[in-house]
């Protein structure tokens, strides 16, 4: 079939900026093509722009390569955030949580976008929680998924611990959140249908009712009569 038209209605003639030709030229020629013939200087903005949003984050860093090849497990950290992470570390294995807590809180003033699940976000909401702290794990654990939007563990945490203290705003939201993470587990999808039943948010009732049968359970009778009913 003949191309009519290149990308964004370019014409024929400029579709082969678009193929890459196993040189690399992919990219260059697309920006060159669609936004600006002056790629590098593009880039020497971009790199502007990132130093300077996250200039706080740099300075925290620096990075090295090990001896054992190239990609993402093989980057030696250091700076004064990788020295309080794996202090902190060391100091949650010895149960040392005070000190840990310190640390922890050290690093996220130093790299505050880190939000993954082995964050400082994340080892200060299990401190909490060891200490019986529900209201700063429930801190750590919002300020941790605000960032990281793919964070489903801490965010079904979250959700639970909402729930538990009686937040039932909070819960609805968390677990609502939940659904675009990974929507094909069950449990979270009940857990959201119970929470609109009792708030009456009868759409979402509904919604999460469908979603449940969707997803074949075993008891299927009861499923379609609880749809039944949020209909």
């Amino acid at each position: 079939m003949p191309v009519l038209c290149g990308p964004r209605g370019l014409p024929p003639e400029t579709v082969s900026l678009y193929e890459n030709d196993g040189h690399g030229h992919f990219t260059d020629a697309t920006v060159q093509a669609v936004l600006t013939p002056d790629v590098a200087g593009l880039q020497r903005r971009f790199d502007g722009f990132v130093r300077e949003k996250f200039a706080t984050q740099l300075q925290a860093v620096n990075a090295g390569t090990l001896p054992t090849g190239e990609g993402p497990q093989n980057i030696d950290w250091g700076g004064a955030f990788a020295d309080a992470m794996r202090a902190a570390v060391a100091l949650v294995e010895a149960k040392r949580w005070d000190e840990a807590t310190a640390k922890l809180d050290e690093a996220k003033r130093l790299f505050p976008t880190s939000a993954g699940e082995e964050s400082a976000y994340g080892l200060l909401a299990r401190i909490a929680l060891q200490q019986g702290d529900t209201t700063r794990a429930i801190a750590e654990l919002t300020a941790m998924t605000a960032i990281n939007e793919d964070a489903y563990g801490p965010t079904r945490t979250l959700a639970s611990l909402l729930a538990a203290t009686g937040d039932a705003v909070g819960a609805t939201a968390a677990l609502d959140r939940l659904m675009y993470i990974f929507p094909h587990e069950s449990g979270p999808h009940l857990q959201l249908a119970e929470l609109a039943a009792q708030s009456g948010a009868a759409t979402m009732r509904v919604r999460e009712r469908r979603a449940i049968l969707a997803l074949d359970p075993t008891d299927r009778v009861e499923a379609l009569y609880q749809l039944a009913l949020a209909l």
